[in-house]
């Protein structure tokens, strides 16, 4: 009984250490450049993207919007930081502005469903290098 206790605490005491390890293998596989798209829109040069590095760190590249609908010329870029675990991206962006329209309303957890991160009826979609010829 006493060496089942004394496992129970090694495995209890290794688990951050394991979790960590786990948290930078999908880090890794997860890393790369996405669109963040209302579901069913097509990638344009102003949609929304995250730039995703294994290092858990990330850059938000973002063009506002004007009042009358027309977007701005030059992008806004906010860094921040994220994490994932088994088919799930976690993204911690603090958007620029408190009244920007990104604050309250901005999704972080994205789930994988049908081979993109879905939340709410909005997609992070891997941009995917078109091969030279």
């Amino acid at each position: 009984m006493k060496n089942l206790i004394k496992l129970a605490s090694v495995l209890f005491l290794l688990l951050p250490v394991f979790s960590m390890a786990q948290d930078k293998t999908f880090l890794k596989k997860y890393a790369g450049t996405y669109n963040m798209l209302a579901a069913g829109q097509k990638a344009t040069p102003i949609s929304d993207k995250y730039v995703l590095t294994p290092d858990g760190k990330g850059t938000w590249t973002m063009y506002e919007v004007s009042a009358d609908g027309t977007p701005s010329k030059k992008p806004t870029k906010v860094l921040g930081t994220w994490t994932a675990s088994e088919g799930v991206i976690n993204l911690s962006f603090s958007p620029p502005g408190a009244d920007g329209g990104h604050g309250g309303e901005m999704l972080n957890e994205f789930k994988l469903a049908d081979g993109v991160f879905k939340a709410e009826g909005v997609v992070l979609k891997k941009v995917v290098a078109k091969a030279k010829k």
